[in-house]
């Protein structure tokens, strides 16, 4: 069978870069130069073509074994203290008996908790995702009739069963749980929409799995996710708040993050959340300094972290 060398390089090219390996470490590995990995990958003619591809697909070969090693070993890492089960059994017991056995069929785990347990760390909460909008407006029904729930500005506070509980028109949290309920769907549909990829992992039926890759879990890197098209504002209140954590981020990812908000613009939703933190912001500024503006309460620009 003839060979398609422009196609053959292409896919090489693409198999090197999901390994992470360089077109200079391929040429330290075969001993040639960047060049002739680069006119190989191109479908260019180079000597000893054949050999090249053998030598090149060896390595290939050998790095994706050690990346597979890699991410059965952050797996059973992972799930060494089973803290998902734990957590989706406490919030279970928090809801009405009539609404638990659907949330063991009907939720998933997601986001940045599964990074901070990998890393030894106690998660500041669990996000929870649903699967059926009947399910979420069944559980949105339950908890927006409590009695005694204080309301102002659309937010509903107060305790349930002994721990703080508030309702929110993206969620219910109750304690450190939170349920999402404002974006519902698929595994897929939904965490296609994270914004970083170390938090693209779910954890569903007892397995973890991930849409970006498992090498984003010993970073502390942030990786933008250029897929996702929501809440772009957020997105950068988000990094701010990593940063001040001691993540990084380069130009190359910010970049990518202005070009998403020139792309989509801010939905009507932002601008006026973005605003109503502004006004808060500098009436307690005035207040602060002497101004004669009273205080309102503060306003925090709420959704999960994904």
């Amino acid at each position: 069978m003839k060979l398609e060398w422009n196609v053959v390089g292409a896919n090489m090219k693409d198999e090197r870069l999901e390994t992470s390996l360089t077109q200079k470490a391929i040429a330290e590995l075969i001993g040639c130069s960047d060049k002739k990995v680069r006119r190989f990958e191109q479908g260019k003619e180079i000597t000893d073509r054949h050999e090249f591809y053998k030598k090149y697909s060896e390595i290939l070969k050998e790095h994706s074994l050690a990346d597979k090693k890699q991410d059965n070993k952050a797996l059973a890492k992972i799930t060494e203290k089973n803290l998902y089960d734990k957590a989706k059994v406490e919030l279970k017991s928090l809801l009405p008996k009539n609404l638990q056995e659907s949330f063991n069929t009907y939720s998933f785990i997601a986001g940045g908790c599964i990074h901070s347990i990998y890393n030894e760390q106690e998660p500041n909460d669990y996000d929870f995702f649903l699967t059926s909008k009947r399910y979420a407006i069944a559980l949105r029904d339950y908890f927006d009739n409590l009695d005694g729930m204080e309301e102002k500005k659309g937010v509903k506070k107060g305790e349930y069963k002994g721990l703080p509980f508030i309702l929110t028109e993206n969620a219910i949290t109750i304690g450190k749980y939170q349920i999402i309920t404002q974006w519902v769907g698929s595994i897929d549909e939904v965490v296609s929409e994270f914004d970083f990829k170390h938090n693209q992992f779910y954890y569903y039926n007892g397995e973890i799995g991930t849409l970006s890759s498992f090498k984003y879990l010993d970073e502390n890197k942030l990786v933008y996710n250029e897929q996702r098209a929501r809440n772009i504002a957020h997105t950068f209140i988000r990094t701010i708040k990593f940063v001040e954590r001691g993540w990084t981020i380069s130009h190359k990812e910010l970049s990518k993050m202005i070009l998403k908000l020139n792309d989509v613009g801010l939905s009507e939703n932002e601008i006026k959340s973005l605003t109503a933190v502004a006004v808060a912001n500098r009436d307690q500024e005035e207040d602060t300094y002497g101004g004669s503006s009273s205080v309102g309460d503060s306003v925090e620009y709420d959704e999960y972290e994904m």
